[in-house]
């Protein structure tokens, strides 16, 4: 049965993702092959595919293959998180830490999925034992220092703040979190001149431990806007599927996408399912929306073959077998804007939401965040800057082709008035008025670990103007996104 994965590897390097797909999902409906270590390489195919209801599946057949072994058990307790599988994210949790509490794996894991999970306490004290096992785990004191409110003599700030020194030995990713944590703790503390320069030092370990390729970052955006051109919306509008249901949140990082998902997931009829991978998964027959690919789709839509209602159709599918049959569910994520034009076109009656915030104060939020496999340009001012405008350049794009209903917001308004634009953002997205949209800090739900203390306290406006504290310091930041024609912009108000 070995040649499951190298046939999984070959359709991934020919490209053809969708059979890649259809294949890994084939196996694990077998239910009686037993592949034992081999669920592993299927299970990171299906997540490098962004298929995590498979890759959790997956890895729950090594579980239960071998019921006993370390490996299955850490590794299911991933996918279950990726998968937003509560239960069984939870109930892993709790075995690993009973069953192997001397591997500092388990703690780490464990405190991990309590955090995402709004169990503070409980994870704060996993995540100091896995480090006490092992101090090569910075990354938990990391995670404690955004999830503690700091305040001086905090008996934690002495030993956060010496965390860079004693790693300095350590290895680069390693020693990025230690000075991630420090940062954190003293721009908590006021001490702007030693916050900047933590968060600076390890953005550059940071960086030099990535590897990505700005063009392709920017590529599928880039790929998008030349594709989608205006006329395959007059053309094509109405000819996906007719389902309902679907809410798209739109935005750079740390522009408050996270907040208005957690305001619309408060509802009792609303499920936010993040940045699910969904709409990723449903269009690789799109591949990068080049447009050889698009043009294929194009092809047969004028045959009458309707692959527009096809792709929206197994959109839904996917979403009723990963989120339950929710009535409503929210999609949202900071790569989606490529998407917007094949969302709008395969998915005609679903809403969207685009979420702007002042360029540097979202550049400069998102760089003080240490993010793990994802948004590599985050850690670079001006490659920061070139997202961020390749970013409005395709927003532009999709506000004049698109059509449709959609709806913007503010950051800056909706922290300048909360319930005026909470009452807006409801309403657009067609449900009846709920006062825990408005509660919506009291909402448990899985939330990443440097969102949880903000999306579980009431809006403030310390966040508006943040990056005023450190003034000249953040002239490379305004100077590039002036040089890519992006100027702080003044608070929107509707």
């Amino acid at each position: 049965m070995s040649e499951a994965p190298d046939r999984i590897r070959a359709l991934y390097l020919d490209g053809r993702y969708a059979e890649a797909v259809d294949y890994i999902r084939s196996l694990c409906k077998d239910p009686d092959a037993r592949r034992g270590a081999e669920w592993l390489p299927i299970a990171n195919a299906a997540t490098n595919l962004q298929d995590y209801t498979t890759a959790r599946l997956a890895m729950l057949r090594w579980r239960m293959e071998e019921p006993e072994a370390f490996e299955p058990l850490l590794n299911a307790a991933h996918a279950c998180v990726a998968a937003r599988d509560e239960k069984f994210a939870i109930n892993s949790a709790d075995l690993l830490v009973r069953r192997f509490p001397d591997r500092p794996e388990s703690w780490f894991t464990a405190g991990m999925i309590r955090a995402e999970y709004g169990d503070v306490e409980q994870a704060i004290y996993e995540l100091k034992r896995a480090y006490a096992i092992s101090p090569a785990l910075t990354p938990s004191w990391d995670a404690i220092a955004r999830l503690k409110p700091l305040v001086a003599g905090d008996p934690d700030i002495d030993f956060i703040t010496g965390l860079p020194e004693r790693s300095a030995a350590l290895e680069p990713m390693t020693q990025a979190s230690a000075h991630y944590a420090a940062a954190t703790v003293f721009d908590a503390l006021g001490d702007i001149d030693r916050a900047f320069r933590h968060y600076t030092d390890g953005a550059a370990l940071r960086r030099a431990g990535l590897k990505h390729d700005m063009d392709r970052v920017l590529g599928l955006m880039r790929n998008a806007v030349e594709s989608f051109a205006p006329d395959l919306f007059d053309r094509f509008r109405g000819e996906g599927a007719s389902t309902s249901g679907s809410i798209f949140i739109f935005g750079a990082p740390r522009s408050g996408a996270g907040l208005v998902e957690q305001i619309l997931a408060s509802h009792p009829r609303v499920y936010g399912a993040g940045e699910s991978g969904l709409v990723r998964m449903t269009t690789w027959p799109l591949f990068d929306l080049r447009p050889l690919f698009v043009n294929d789709i194009v092809r047969l839509a004028e045959q009458g073959r309707r692959p527009w209602q096809g792709l929206g159709e197994n959109f839904t599918v996917f979403s009723n077998e990963l989120f339950r049959d929710r009535l409503f569910t929210i999609h949202r994520g900071a790569g989606l804007i490529a998407f917007a034009g094949a969302i709008r076109l395969m998915l005609p009656f679903a809403k969207m939401i685009f979420v702007d915030r002042d360029p540097v104060e979202a550049a400069w939020s998102a760089f003080r965040v240490n993010y793990q496999g994802v948004n590599p340009f985050t850690f670079d001012f001006e490659e920061s800057a070139a997202w961020r405008a390749e970013y409005e350049a395709t927003r532009s794009a999709w506000r004049e082709r698109i059509g449709g209903d959609t709806l913007d917001v503010s950051y800056e308004a909706l922290v300048a008035d909360p319930a005026r634009e909470i009452r807006r953002i409801v309403k657009y997205a067609g449900l009846t008025p709920d006062p825990a949209c408005e509660r919506f800090f009291e909402t448990r739900r899985q939330t990443s670990v440097e969102s949880v203390r903000r999306l579980r306290s009431p809006i403030d406006t310390s966040s508006v103007a943040a990056s005023r504290r450190y003034g000249a310091k953040l002239d490379p930041l305004r100077a590039a996104l002036e040089k890519h024609g992006l100027a702080a912009a003044a608070p929107r108000l509707h």
